[in-house]
């Protein structure tokens, strides 16, 4: 059998005031919310049906707030998409950048990139910026560099001297 960890009833007043706060997502709230109702004399198996967590994952829960406090739970340990920019904030940045563009000015993503590091004060890595404007309908266009039918350098050679040919 496991150990059994006790909670004080000064740890779930204190877990109810933290569920107050504005800043924190929902899944660090579920979390004070399973110390508070143990703290509360709760057993785990009604905790797994109020909170609809998984039955191995609430003593974990327990557990971590036993060990390191209440300074682990509050931290937002998320992966995946965790957008620190608004889908609003980001077209109004390419709005801005548009502009120019329409004015014929050439941009690179590596100019804009930067840019977009500067003024939200984040770093994310160009990958990610590219996606961002995939994202949003940007496209990476260049100007050629040669017509795309136009004759290779050896073809272009071969056709003046069948040209002097004719002349003569």
């Amino acid at each position: 059998m496991g150990k059994k960890y006790e909670i004080t009833q000064k740890d779930a007043e204190e877990a109810r005031k933290l569920m107050e706060r504005k800043d924190l997502n929902p899944n660090i709230i579920m979390k004070l919310m399973v110390i508070a109702l143990r703290g509360e004399g709760v057993k785990n198996s009604e905790i797994v049906k109020v909170t609809k967590l998984s039955a191995n994952y609430v003593p974990m829960i327990v557990s971590a707030f036993i060990h390191k406090g209440f300074e682990d739970l509050l931290v937002d340990r998320r992966g995946g998409n965790n957008r620190r920019v608004t889908e609003w904030e980001e077209m109004k940045f390419l709005k801005s950048w548009r502009a120019k563009a329409e004015k014929g000015k050439i941009i690179t993503t590596k100019e804009m990139w930067l840019d977009f590091q500067k003024r939200y004060g984040i770093k994310i890595s160009l990958s990610a910026f590219h996606r961002l404007l995939k994202r949003n309908k940007w496209s990476k266009t260049q100007p050629r560099k040669r017509h795309i039918k136009s004759a290779n350098a050896k073809i272009k050679r071969a056709s003046k001297k069948l040209n002097v040919l004719q002349e003569n």
